[in-house]
């Protein structure tokens, strides 16, 4: 007996149309939520094919200009204590 090949395309994607002008086919993974018989929520994950509109290739920015490095200012001394006790009246 001769078994039959099982092809790697499944149905959905044999009867699947093919995509139109300026559209592309897009996985889309959804989740669906029901209460079963018990009264209990239930969630399921699926995926499925949508067709989306084709975005066009996004612009890259040039990179700006490097501005010269700005200088640090140097931080204060920190007073010490005795200047606290010696204030003028």
């Amino acid at each position: 007996m001769v078994k039959p090949e099982i092809s790697a395309v499944t149905m959905a994607e044999s009867d699947r149309k093919p995509a139109g002008p300026g559209k592309k086919w897009v996985k889309v993974k959804k989740t669906k939520t029901y209460m079963d018989a018990d009264g209990y929520m239930c969630t399921s994950d699926y995926s499925s094919m949508e067709e989306k509109d084709e975005e066009p290739p996004k612009k890259r920015m040039p990179p700006a200009p490097k501005s010269e490095p700005k200088k640090k200012a140097e931080p204060k001394k920190q007073t010490g204590i005795g200047s606290f006790f010696n204030k003028p009246k």
